[in-house]
C-alpha cells in the first residue's frame, strides 16, 4: 500500500534550501567568509533566469555585445549572486551589471566558488533555462506560422482582421499604409 502525501512532508523535504554552508577565501591577504546556499530553490532559479533575459534584453537595447562565453559566464556570476552573500550591483543599467560581472569574472576566487555549488544544483539551473529556451523556440515556430497562414489568407478589410485579432493586430498583419494585407 502506498503512502498518502502531504504538504507537510515537503515542506520537510524544502528545508533543504535553507541550508548554509560557510567557505573561507583568502583575497588580497585578508580572510572572507562566504556563505553558500548549495540548495537551489526552484524559485530562485526562475528569478535568476528571469534576469538574465532582462540582462541579455537591455545588453541589445544598449549595444552592448556579448561573446557566446560571456554569456555562459554570466550565469555563473548570477549563480553567485542568487546563492552567495557576495554583494553585487543593485544597478540595472546594462553597462554597470555588466562591468559588475566582469570584476567577479576575472578574480580569481570566481571558479573555486562556482565549484563549491554541488553539480546537481548548477545542473538544474542549466536544465531550467534549456526549458525556457526549448519553450521560446517553439512559440516562435508557432507565431511564424500562424503568420504564414494569416499573410496568405486572402483578406483585403481591416473589419475582417479585427473581428478575428482585435484592433490591435499581432505582429502587423497588414500594412498600415495600403490597408492591405502584408505580401
Amino acid at each position: 500500500m502506498t503512502k498518502q502525501l502531504s504538504t507537510s512532508q515537503l515542506k520537510e523535504h524544502n528545508k533543504k534550501y535553507n541550508e548554509v554552508i560557510e567557505e573561507d577565501f583568502e583575497i588580497d591577504g585578508e580572510d572572507y567568509t562566504i556563505r553558500i546556499y548549495p540548495y537551489f530553490k526552484p524559485e530562485k532559479i526562475k528569478d535568476l533566469l528571469n534576469e538574465r533575459q532582462e540582462f541579455l534584453n537591455k545588453c541589445h537595447e544598449e549595444n552592448i555585445e556579448l561573446q557566446d562565453d560571456e554569456i555562459s559566464d554570466f550565469l555563473g556570476y548570477l549563480i553567485i549572486k542568487y546563492f552567495t552573500n557576495i554583494k553585487t550591483t543593485t544597478s540595472r543599467k546594462a553597462k554597470t551589471i555588466y562591468k559588475d560581472f566582469k570584476t567577479l569574472l576575472n578574480h580569481e576566487i570566481y571558479l573555486p566558488l562556482l565549484n563549491v555549488f554541488p553539480e546537481k544544483s548548477i545542473r538544474k539551473v542549466q536544465e531550467m533555462l534549456f526549458e525556457r529556451t526549448e519553450t521560446y523556440i517553439k512559440l516562435e515556430e508557432e507565431i511564424r506560422k500562424q503568420q504564414e497562414k494569416i499573410k496568405d489568407l486572402p483578406l483585403e478589410n481591416r473589419e475582417v482582421i479585427e473581428k478575428v485579432f482585435g484592433k490591435e493586430q499581432p505582429y502587423n498583419v497588414l500594412n498600415d499604409d495600403e490597408n492591405k494585407p502584408i505580401q
